[in-house]
């Protein structure tokens, strides 16, 4: 799971995505408050969710939020993914530093046009 600041800086940005954050047992949040990534729990934080706290949704997560049939997302990803220059073999992906962050840019990209730039998501 990508804990990075990275990570944390595109999530906290993707508003579109923080929008449609139910909390449930096991989510990653970054803490804004205290700079720190906790995993959601219901039963020690009550509902927890205060709006100063940054959803970090894991790749399975993201994997769920495209809708395009199971087949047609694997298809649709690899074209994102030869478009980012990425190296299959090395696993190095020009600009992301993990899947996290490559499936965060292709959801970005499928369900709002947007792009990340190094700074914040822009529309294409």
């Amino acid at each position: 799971m990508d804990t990075s600041e990275e990570y944390v800086r595109m999530c906290k940005k993707a508003k579109e995505i923080q929008k449609v954050w139910n909390p449930e047992n096991g989510d990653f949040y970054f803490d804004l408050v205290n700079e720190r990534v906790y995993s959601y729990c219901s039963s020690a934080i009550g509902k927890g969710y205060t709006g100063i706290d940054v959803w970090l949704p894991r790749q399975d997560q993201l994997q769920e939020m495209i809708t395009d049939g199971l087949a047609w997302k694997h298809v649709l990803f690899d074209e994102f993914v030869r478009n980012q220059e990425a190296n299959w073999i090395t696993g190095e992906i020009k600009n992301f530093g993990s899947f996290e962050q490559l499936w965060l840019a292709f959801v970005m990209y499928r369900k709002f046009n947007k792009i990340w730039d190094g700074e914040k998501w822009v529309e294409e």
